[in-house]
């Protein structure tokens, strides 16, 4: 067996668990355990939960090993501000076409991918490097947050269709406008965001 892909399963796997509603923010995540849930041994594991420490999307407590992140009513916040802090300096950069419409992705996808997708897409648009992996680990800390979005707003598809036209059709000042008043929109529903993640798993 190839070490390298495995390990990335191992990650990507370990990863798609961690930003789930399946684990609750506060969550012990004992390497042994979910080495088991992942078939594998627990080297990986370590490596991985490693590598998402560094990510921001686990963190280690000195006497209790890995845990996820809890999450209170203004570390969402912040962390929502943060998302729309990237995306405002990325299209701020933007001087030729905002993105083509072949990265967009398609209605298949699920609702957090999708606008994890827009929204890295954006970014690619401004051609700084610093700000694609910024909006990678963003959008990871958020997923499972968004996961439950369709339990708060009932209008996510008609939201995220009018970005993205506004996105094909090369209008960067419509697209400013709409990304921040989709952070500024959660930000305002916090509290009920927060409450739905915490409900779920």
């Amino acid at each position: 067996m190839n070490a390298g892909p495995f390990s990335e399963r191992v990650y990507g796997d370990l990863r798609d668990l961690v930003t789930s509603r399946e684990t609750q923010p506060g969550a012990r995540l004992d390497p042994s355990v979910i080495a088991k849930q992942l078939n594998s041994s627990t080297t990986p594991v370590r490596e991985a939960l490693n590598r998402l420490v560094g990510e921001r999307i686990v963190e280690t407590r000195t006497s209790t090993g890995y845990h996820l992140p809890l999450l209170d009513e203004p570390a969402l916040k912040d962390l929502i501000g943060w998302s729309n802090d990237i995306l405002s300096l990325a299209l701020r950069r933007i001087t030729s076409s905002l993105a083509p419409a072949a990265e967009l992705p398609g209605p298949s996808s699920n609702y957090p991918d999708r606008i994890a997708a827009t929204f890295a897409a954006i970014v690619k648009a401004s051609r700084h490097v610093e700000y694609m992996p910024a909006i990678s680990q963003a959008n990871a800390r958020l997923h499972a947050v968004r996961l439950g979005e369709h339990e708060t707003f009932d209008d996510l598809d008609h939201e995220l269709s009018v970005l993205g036209k506004a996105i094909r059709n090369d209008q960067v000042r419509e697209v400013r406008k709409l990304v921040q008043s989709y952070h500024r929109r959660r930000q305002k529903a916090a509290a009920e965001l927060l409450r739905r993640r915490y409900r779920a798993g």
